[in-house]
């Protein structure tokens, strides 16, 4: 499978995670095993990865979650443990279970480089009279960008590609990276593929469906905003 069919189908799979969220067809610890499992099993078939390489992927993805579902059980005192596993154990369990279904989705993505392979495609689609708004563009871009990739591949990833074009149109390499960091950040916890994100709706006791619904436009404006007082203030220039 070429780099675009990879980029397809991360596409796809993010896609088909966020409408089955904000649909709330099941919970989301299923809807990410659940998707996880059907793009592994494609890229499988279609000998881009073998079955041992696909589980490699997963537990990578795992280990990098483990120890924020187990926030959950962080109690000194065995009595203390007791009272608090008792007291909470159903959103306990629900959220422990969502945030390491959510590391097999990511290690899926991250490990097969799928998410990079989004980013190549996503640069490669911007057109060339229109590099020298390069900034405005990513800043516009933003938040929607953030419901499809996590922190790494959207700065280790699609930064250094875009920073590459801007250069091409005389754009400071510091100009990409502070409208990224400045229009991004707002949104880092209204998206689906950031683990944290789980955590801080499970502890608020809001469904993820709600939370993005509620939150999506206000990040958004919120983010616009940012990127026109560094445009004001001669941080951001283009």
């Amino acid at each position: 499978m070429n780099e675009t069919m990879l980029a397809v189908l991360g596409f796809a799979t993010v896609i088909t995670i966020i409408v089955l969220l904000l649909k709330n067809v099941t919970v989301p610890a299923l809807a990410f095993v659940g998707v996880s499992t059907v793009a592994s099993a494609i890229l499988v078939l279609t000998g881009t990865f073998t079955v041992k390489e696909m589980g490699d992927f997963i537990k990578a993805g795992v280990s990098g979650v483990h120890g924020t579902a187990a926030l959950f059980i962080n109690y000194p005192g065995a009595k203390k443990q007791n009272r608090i596993i008792k007291s909470h154990s159903g959103p306990a369990l629900m959220m422990a279970s969502t945030i390491l279904s959510a590391g097999v989705f990511l290690g899926v993505m991250e490990q097969s480089d799928i998410m990079m392979n989004m980013a190549n495609v996503l640069a490669g689609l911007i057109p060339q009279s229109m590099g020298r708004m390069l900034p405005i563009i990513i800043g516009l871009l933003a938040v929607p960008l953030t419901l499809f990739f996590d922190t790494d591949s959207f700065f280790f990833g699609l930064m250094p590609i875009l920073i590459s074009i801007a250069e091409t149109f005389g754009i400071r390499p510091e100009h990409i990276a502070i409208v990224m960091v400045v229009c991004r950040n707002c949104a880092t916890f209204i998206s689906p593929v950031v683990p944290a994100t789980f955590l801080g709706i499970g502890l608020a006791g809001v469904e993820i469906k709600d939370h993005i619904k509620r939150c999506f436009f206000w990040i958004w404006g919120v983010s616009i905003i940012c990127m026109i007082s560094g445009l004001l203030l001669g941080v951001i220039k283009i």
